[in-house]
C-alpha cells in the first residue's frame, strides 16, 4: 500500500510539472468526490432552450435561444462541494494550464474571487471559451465550444446589465 501511495504521489508530481490541457483537468477531477461534472451537448442545449422558451415568451429568452444555437458543447466542472485538498490541487493544476492558442478576454478580481475568461478566435467568431473560477471556496472550470459571433458576446453582456 505504501509503494502504491508513493507511486501515485510521484505520478501526480510529474503530471503537475508539465503544462496541463483543458481535457487533462476535466479528466483529473470529474470523478473526484464532491466534484460536479456536467457535460452538455448540442441536443441537450436545444432541448433546454426550447423548454425555457415554452415556459417564458420573453424577449430575453428568445435572444438567449438565438445565441445558444451555435454552441456545440458546454463542459462544466464545479468543485463547490469538494474537499479542501481537491480544491487546492485543482487550483495548482489550473495555474499550469496551457492556453497559448487562446487570448485573455476578461479578468475579474473581487476580494477572494477571480474569474478569467479566455477565447480562441477565428475571424469574427469565438470557437472556444474557457472560463476559470479561481476562488478558493468555489473553484471551477467551464469550456464552451461552438461558433459564437463576437457581436453576440456584446448582446449577452447588454442583456445582463
Amino acid at each position: 500500500m505504501k509503494k502504491l501511495f508513493i507511486a501515485f504521489v510521484l505520478l501526480f508530481a510529474c503530471l503537475s510539472g508539465k503544462a496541463q490541457t483543458i481535457e487533462n483537468i476535466f479528466n483529473a477531477f470529474k470523478n473526484k468526490p464532491g466534484v460536479e461534472f456536467m457535460p452538455v451537448n448540442k441536443e441537450m442545449l436545444q432541448m433546454a432552450t426550447s423548454m425555457a422558451a415554452q415556459k417564458s415568451d420573453s424577449l430575453e429568452t428568445a435572444k438567449a435561444t438565438e445565441l445558444i444555437k451555435n454552441v456545440e458543447t458546454i463542459n462544466i466542472l464545479s468543485l463547490d462541494e469538494a474537499a479542501i485538498d481537491v480544491k487546492r490541487d485543482f487550483l495548482d493544476m489550473v495555474k499550469d494550464i496551457n492556453l497559448k492558442n487562446y487570448e485573455q478576454i476578461m479578468d475579474v478580481k473581487d476580494d477572494d474571487e477571480q474569474i478569467t475568461i479566455y477565447g480562441k478566435t477565428e475571424n469574427d467568431s469565438i470557437k472556444e471559451l474557457v472560463i476559470i473560477m479561481s476562488e478558493s471556496d468555489d473553484p471551477g472550470l467551464i469550456h464552451i465550444v461552438g461558433d459564437i459571433q463576437l457581436e453576440d458576446i456584446g448582446k449577452i453582456i447588454k442583456m445582463n446589465k
